[in-house]
């Protein structure tokens, strides 16, 4: 049975971009928290509005949409369509993985009566992508996307590739423990890199990761490796809010040169749940992306396919979440 208890940080509130992945997602939470599973571009019209026109007197930020002539409620109409135009790209590309249906005039999205396993992966994050919607929740979403994304990086090199959070992460197989100086010279080794820095450098007290979530090399079995510098490795931030376009930087090449010299260049990863795309498929926004190998919500599902399964507190969530309804109106 549906959970009485109302969605985490109801939603009230109406996404602050004008971004159409940021609404395609605000559409399919409500469709989710609907007691009856689905919204239509009228209700997604009503609903929004609705939100908008109660927001204080005097925001400028709102003004417009706040403006109830007949020019803005065509504007709200262009928008309802754009975003069940963007549905449908989601639902034709994504096939059985995505967990919501549409009507044949493709005019309501309807959650699938059953949600299987393969759905599982999208939902999560959907959920991944709008902390601000399930503050409460930040700490398992941000974790279990920690490991989705290590997954994803092991699906994307060989088996016998190394891959390992380096930040900080409740698995007990974590290699990189400890104090961040610890780990920076551990990491300096696996990579078969210089170490440039010092202990004295750091606090002790330091536990961070210095903004670098995931690492990965492919070893190469040299007679003595540590003579032998100079093999693939990948780094990679992991964010869930639109700060990532700011944090891909912290795992770059040149922010880690000033700590550890390797003889050439490490590749750059962005994982992020977000479905950065446009309906023709290409990226959401190019300028965006800086000097980074980008991996959003089509990627990662792509490569895992039905090869991730949610760890128990995750799974658990998810199920909580899912359970959760309230009235559209």
């Amino acid at each position: 049975m549906p959970s009485t208890q109302p969605f985490p940080d109801s939603l009230c509130k109406i996404p602050s971009s004008s971004t159409i992945h940021y609404w395609a997602d605000f559409t399919e939470l409500l469709c989710l928290v609907n007691v009856d599973g689905e919204i239509s571009e009228a209700d997604l019209i009503a609903r929004t509005r609705r939100i908008a026109h109660d927001l204080k007197e005097g925001d400028e930020k709102f003004q417009s949409i706040k403006d109830s002539s007949a020019q803005d409620k065509d504007r709200w109409n262009n928008r309802a369509r754009d975003i069940f135009s963007h549905l449908k790209y989601r639902k034709n590309c994504l096939g059985d993985y995505y967990p919501f249906d549409l009507s044949s005039n493709s005019e309501t999205l309807q959650l699938k009566d059953t949600i299987s396993e393969r759905n599982c992966l999208y939902l999560f994050l959907l959920f991944a992508s709008n902390l601000g919607y399930l503050d409460q929740a930040r700490q398992i979403l941000t974790n279990e996307f920690q490991e989705i994304s290590k997954a994803t990086l092991e699906h994307l090199l060989p088996e016998w590739a190394k891959v390992y959070v380096f930040g900080p992460s409740g698995n007990s197989d974590q290699r990189y423990r400890g104090p961040l100086w610890e780990k920076i010279k551990l990491l300096s080794e696996d990579i078969r890199g210089k170490l440039l820095v010092e202990e004295s450098f750091f606090s002790r007290k330091n536990v961070g990761d210095a903004g670098l979530d995931i690492v990965g090399w492919i070893p190469i079995p040299d007679p003595q490796p540590s003579l032998a510098p100079g093999i693939p490795i990948f780094f990679g931030q992991c964010a869930c809010t639109d700060k990532w376009v700011e944090k891909q930087h912290s795992s770059s090449s040149d922010t880690w040169s000033s700590l550890i010299h390797t003889i050439h260049r490490t590749s750059n990863f962005a994982f992020i749940p977000f479905f950065f795309r446009n309906i023709d498929g290409g990226w959401q926004d190019y300028t965006k992306i800086h000097s980074s190998i980008l991996i959003d919500r089509f990627r990662i599902i792509f490569l895992l396919k039905d090869s991730y399964n949610l760890n128990e507190d995750a799974s658990s969530l998810l199920q909580d979440l899912i359970s959760r309804k309230e009235e559209i109106y």
